[in-house]
């Protein structure tokens, strides 16, 4: 509560900082690079001219840090455009993870290191061959993605005139003179269903190369669709009198609340080809770093 009492700072560099550097110690020369790492920064984040933590913090990340090249993702189907926001996707998505251990290598930088290494690596690439170039640049893994299936269903505005039953009261003559009776009967009646759905499906296919062994650490399909579709009815009449079918022994016809909703449905622009598009890459490429952070980060 009160930095300047007495000898609390002296106190405090002994039962807090002092554990943690000596633990930070003991696991850099036991070569746990992550937990000596972890607890450098603990002290680090206190007191940056605490001994020589800073140098200790920086020679742990060194040691425990884990260069990952990101290759294009290949393009196998005759489409275009997806490929390159799926590429996009993926490293942002490598890099927002924050891991102060994760070393995201792009294309453009994937590029001028082979350069100087008098190196390419242009068309398909094997999974020897890219663990080979990432060695010799100093990766430990590199990702190989391929596209490989691709569907879009763009769909104009559909109209059509579907068959329900409309309701009304009549009065009929009952059993005794002078009596009347009111009966419920229904009439056949049309409404107009306006119904849109657009829809794109991708399916994509990764493998994580170890550069020291030259294996296939992690693979996997992910196949995702994204759709959204819009439905909405229109009647003219009073919709509350509206069935989509006829009354069975006597009784009303059930009517579904989201069957009746629909005639009451505010319009709206439902979301574009394009923009599901984006949102397929978003979550393609959510999926895959997900996976690929499991293998790279422990």
């Amino acid at each position: 509560i009160e930095p300047g009492y007495k000898d609390a700072s002296v106190l405090r560099m002994n039962s807090i900082l002092e554990p943690m550097y000596q633990m930070g110690v003991k696991m850099l020369d036991q070569e746990n690079f992550k937990e000596a790492y972890r607890n450098f920064d603990k002290v680090y984040l206190q007191d940056k001219t605490y001994k020589n933590v800073s140098a200790l913090r920086e020679a742990a990340l060194g040691k425990a840090s884990v260069g990952l090249g990101v290759l294009p993702v290949q393009n196998q189907t005759r489409h275009r455009d997806f490929d390159n926001k799926l590429y996009q996707d993926i490293v942002a998505g490598l890099v927002k993870g924050k891991s102060p251990f994760l070393k995201v290598v792009d294309r453009s930088t994937l590029e001028r290191m082979l350069q100087e290494q008098q190196l390419g690596m242009s068309g398909l690439v094997d999974p020897e061959t890219a663990a080979k170039a990432g060695k010799l640049i100093g990766l430990k893994y590199v990702l190989m993605t391929a596209w490989s299936e691709w569907n879009m269903d763009r769909n104009p505005l559909a109209i059509d005139s579907v068959e329900a039953y409309e309701s009304f009261t009549e009065t009929v003559p009952g059993p005794n003179v002078g009596q009347v009776n009111s009966v419920t009967r229904f009439k056949k009646v049309k409404y107009a269903r306006h119904y849109q759905m657009n829809r794109v499906y991708a399916r994509v296919f990764y493998q994580l190369v170890s550069t020291q062994t030259g294996q296939i650490v992690a693979s996997d399909v992910i196949a995702l669709e994204k759709k959204d579709e819009f439905e909405r009815y229109f009647f003219n009449g009073p919709v509350s009198n509206l069935y989509p079918e006829l009354p069975r022994d006597n009784k009303l016809p059930p009517v579904s609340k989201e069957w009746r909703e629909k005639f009451n449905k505010a319009n709206r622009r439902i979301f574009s080809s394009e923009e599901l598009s984006n949102q397929l890459s978003q979550s393609i490429s959510r999926s895959l770093t997900d996976e690929i952070r499991i293998y790279v980060e422990r």
